[in-house]
């Protein structure tokens, strides 16, 4: 499914943030609201939460706020995301943080966040719609906003004690770290934060659809699924795409010494030797053009990048084959057809 043909799904939904925008009173706060929804990205939760809907037998109209409210709550944690990296783009432009300040950055923020659940409220005001699916809307949005800070204080917490860790090996490299960052914690935290955030669009979706409970739950595992399979594919592009396909300086994430798939493998699966020398740079913040590139050559060595490729496929064919569970119809069949074109082919990373 090309970007294009996703849009048709997406339009009342811009439109719908266009409005929100519009009506902010203060100015500053508008422009800066405006600046962190558009241009649009690619809106594929709102693409998603809109075919879940759909494929389930429900109607568009539905669905559009809910959908906006998703768009909502993932541009208010980039936001969040850019000034606890202290992140200056985003989007091939300047972020949030970088243009406004981290003080009017965590207003906007919270805006985005509040007009969330503002937006689903408005969903009553639809002709035929019940007081309980909203209610349920509403508690999978909330469920979803609460993990998502917890997935994030684990992260926050697992990242000093990492360093703590680091700082010892660098001292003592008979100090054994592959017992301190595994591949599973890490795919615990990003489930928590990216893939949650995918499983609440297309469980809303199948929600507001007055899909059944088995097909909710199947839509819920698939957005799960497919959520961290792009996780994982977020952090191959941060090694191996281009800033232009990016938007976001590459090796950020070694270079800021954020937790990453590939990292989290090669901190099990490397010999101590480059080990230390993929530690002298992650999260060396005076690290140089070369630095890096010497770095991504040794987790392409020790095949890190290879086995994140394949853990991403695995994902992501695990959440297609949710949608078996679902009846046919031709929003099930782009839903297959997208998730494929956009994780395992999305810039060229598979």
């Amino acid at each position: 499914m090309r970007l294009q043909e996703l849009e048709s799904k997406t339009e009342k939904v811009e439109d719908f943030l266009k409005k929100f925008v519009y009506e902010i009173n203060s100015p500053l706060l508008r422009s800066a609201c405006e600046h962190a929804l558009f241009p649009a990205g690619k809106r594929i939760r709102a693409g998603i939460t809109c075919l879940a809907c759909e494929a389930v037998g429900g109607e568009i109209k539905e669905v559009i706020p809910s959908a906006a409210a998703i768009e909502l709550l993932h541009n208010a944690s980039l936001v969040y995301d850019d000034i606890l990296s202290e992140n200056n783009t985003r989007r091939n432009k300047p972020s949030v943080y970088a243009l406004y300040g981290k003080n009017l950055g965590l207003i906007v923020g919270e805006t985005l966040h509040s007009a969330a659940f503002k937006s689903v409220i408005s969903t009553m005001d639809i002709k035929g719609m019940d007081y309980l699916r909203v209610h349920n809307v509403l508690k999978t949005i909330t469920d979803y906003s609460l993990e998502v800070c917890t997935g994030v204080a684990t992260q926050i917490n697992r990242s000093f004690s990492i360093i703590k860790i680091l700082k010892e090996f660098k001292t003592n490299n008979t100090r054994n770290i592959k017992q301190h960052f595994t591949e599973k914690e890490y795919l615990d935290i990003i489930m928590a934060r990216t893939g949650v955030l995918v499983g609440t669009a297309t469980k809303v979706g199948a929600i507001l659809g007055r899909g059944t409970s088995s097909e909710i739950e199947s839509l819920w595992k698939y957005g799960i699924f497919v959520g961290t399979g792009y996780q994982v594919i977020d952090d191959l592009l941060d090694i191996i795409a281009t800033k232009d396909d990016f938007g976001k300086p590459i090796g950020r994430d070694i270079k800021a010494g954020d937790l990453n798939f590939i990292i989290a493998y090669a901190l099990e699966n490397t010999d101590t030797v480059a080990l230390k020398q993929i530690l002298n740079v992650w999260g060396n913040k005076q690290a140089n053009d070369e630095d890096i590139t010497n770095t991504i050559q040794i987790l392409n060595n020790c095949r890190s990048i290879e086995y994140a490729k394949r853990k991403a496929e695995e994902l992501i064919k695990q959440g297609i084959s949710e949608l078996d569970n679902i009846k046919d119809s031709e929003q099930k069949k782009i839903m297959q057809k997208f998730t494929l074109d956009m994780g395992l082919k999305f810039g060229g990373a598979l």
